[in-house]
């Protein structure tokens, strides 16, 4: 089973193709129509019943849909940003715990916040892993607005931030560090005990 299950990377990266890409991003349009003239509570109460039945019907694409339409819409609202198709296609990939490669400019920052909204929204303690401490603050100070506009609390982890300051950013949430302060924190606990 092991190597079954190994053999997986070594076969070549499967692509989206155009169209899978433009009829997901049709069926997210199709869910937000109906959420446009919400308040933001009634957004965020749409949000915890997408959730709720993605929760029960995993693979549905309907429940996915809506989901992401309720975090595009609160993005355009908080951050001024609508997510192009593609990006809403690579929030999905990402949703579903696979890798999702993106070329520079195609907007990473904001499918990681996409993706970052729905799994922390669902319960699981998120960590955005980045290149650098800079673009961990930037990242997490840029889409705070959007965390927050569902009640999810964000904070970044940075180097020379003392013990108690790195433990409680990284209970919240969603959390964002770079590879190397994550690589770093493991290690001092291992050692820790």
């Amino acid at each position: 089973e092991r190597w079954l299950r190994d053999q997986q990377g070594w076969w070549p990266p499967r692509r989206v193709s155009r169209r899978a890409v433009t009829a997901w991003g049709a069926q997210v349009d199709h869910a937000v129509q109906d959420l446009r003239d919400r308040d933001d509570l009634a957004l965020r109460q749409a949000f915890q019943l997408a959730m709720e039945s993605l929760k029960r019907t995993p693979l549905a694409d309907g429940p996915a849909a809506r989901l992401q339409a309720c975090i595009g819409e609160a993005s355009r609202r908080h951050l001024g940003l609508w997510p192009h198709p593609v990006q809403f296609m690579a929030a999905r990939i990402l949703m579903s715990g696979r890798l999702a490669e993106m070329q520079t400019g195609e907007g990473k920052t904001l499918v990681a916040a996409l993706a970052a909204t729905a799994l922390a929204g669902s319960g699981a303690q998120v960590h955005v892993i980045s290149t650098n401490d800079y673009l961990a603050r930037r990242d997490c100070e840029e889409m705070g607005p959007l965390f927050a506009a569902f009640g999810l609390g964000s904070a970044c982890v940075v180097e020379g931030m003392d013990r108690p300051e790195r433990c409680a950013a990284y209970r919240q949430p969603i959390c964002y560090v770079s590879g190397k302060e994550l690589v770093f924190d493991d290690l001092k606990d291992r050692l820790a005990g």
